[in-house]
C-alpha cells in the first residue's frame, strides 16, 4: 500500500476525525492561525497541492526541496509530492542559502516549496535566491503573506478547483 491508499482508506472511513494539529503557538513560528484537519480535509488538501506541484511542471521522480516549521502544511507536502510520485527532500528551517544551495544541487532540485517566515527567516526570499544557483530549480512555491514575485502563491493556487486531464495521482 502506498501513502495514498492509507489516506484514502482513513479518509473515507473517518473523514470528519481530526487527523493534524498545528502548534498552538504557530502565529509566532509563521503566517496564519493555527489549524486543525479532519482526514477528509488532509485528503482534499492534499489532492490540491498534489495538482499545485504537477501544474508547476513537477513529475514523478522529480525531486521538490520541502523547508517548512512543523505545521500540517509539512505532512500534506510529503503525501502531495508522494502522490505526484516524486521525492521530497528536506530541508531544516535553520538552514541558509549557502547549505540548501550545496545540498540542492547535489539533490537536482526540481522545485522548492516553503513559507514566507519561518520565525525571523524570510525563507521564500531566501528560495527565490536559489534559482541563480541551482539550475535544476524551476519552481518555487510558498505559503504565507507577502508571498515573492515569481513564486507560486499557494493560498491562492490550492483554491483553484481546475481539474488538470492529465493529472493522474502516482500509484
Amino acid at each position: 500500500k502506498t501513502f495514498s491508499d492509507l489516506l484514502a482508506e482513513h479518509a473515507t472511513a473517518r473523514p470528519d476525525r481530526v487527523a493534524l494539529v498545528d502548534p498552538a503557538n504557530r502565529e509566532a513560528i509563521t503566517d496564519g492561525p493555527a489549524r486543525r484537519l479532519t482526514w477528509g480535509e488532509v485528503q482534499t488538501e492534499v489532492h490540491r497541492l498534489a495538482r499545485a506541484l504537477y501544474r508547476c511542471g513537477v513529475r514523478k521522480d522529480d525531486v521538490v526541496g520541502v523547508q517548512l516549521p512543523n505545521t500540517v502544511e509539512l505532512a500534506v507536502i510529503y503525501l502531495a509530492t508522494a502522490s505526484v510520485g516524486a521525492i521530497a527532500c528536506s530541508f531544516p528551517v535553520q538552514y541558509a542559502r549557502h547549505e540548501l544551495t550545496q545540498m540542492g544541487n547535489l539533490a537536482g532540485l526540481a522545485a522548492f516549496v516553503t513559507v514566507t517566515r519561518a520565525n525571523k527567516s524570510a525563507l521564500a526570499d531566501q528560495a527565490m535566491t536559489l534559482r541563480e544557483s541551482i539550475p535544476t530549480l524551476h519552481s518555487v512555491l510558498a505559503w504565507g503573506q507577502a508571498v515573492p514575485d515569481g513564486a507560486v502563491v499557494l493560498d491562492d493556487e490550492l483554491e483553484n478547483e481546475a481539474q488538470d486531464q492529465e493529472f493522474v495521482a502516482y500509484r
